[in-house]
């Protein structure tokens, strides 16, 4: 089961909307209560992700719904105290990697430990474990973050 949260989220997967989350960009990061006394928080773009690493067993990963966090999610990130794993898309116009990117570096700014993961090409969280990957891989990603 799920971890219940005060927000509400959604995914739009009509033709008019394509892949824009509802309701907004104004809620806090995903099962956040939950995880800011983590040592380690694992960040990733969208619900699917986080959806299939909660299944894989990882109880420490949140999402940001999409690739830039909003000012409520940002915040959050720079109290935490923790290493942030940032496991963002590795799109092959590398928006997810220039995003994730970006964000390792703001945050680190504020002080906060981020070590960003390499997926392979075309894949993000959710494609990893549909494409075969398991939990131990996805480990094995995580111990070969770098900032």
């Amino acid at each position: 089961m799920f971890p219940l949260e005060s927000n509400l989220y959604g995914r739009s997967i009509g033709k008019a909307t394509p892949h824009r989350f509802l309701p907004g960009g104004k809620g806090g990061l995903y099962h956040w209560r939950a995880l800011w006394q983590c040592p380690q928080i694992i960040l990733v773009e969208g619900l699917f992700d986080f959806a299939t690493l909660w299944q894989a067993g990882f109880r420490n990963v949140t999402c940001v719904l999409g690739s830039r966090p909003n000012l409520r999610q940002f915040q959050q990130l720079c109290g935490y105290r923790g290493t942030v794993y940032l496991a963002f898309d590795a799109d092959p116009n590398q928006s997810g990697q220039q995003a994730s990117a970006e964000l390792s570096q703001r945050v680190r700014a504020q002080g906060v430990n981020t070590l960003r993961v390499e997926l392979p090409a075309g894949l993000d969280p959710n494609s990893f474990f549909v494409q075969g990957g398991d939990a131990r891989q996805f480990r094995q990603l995580l111990e070969a973050a770098r900032l």
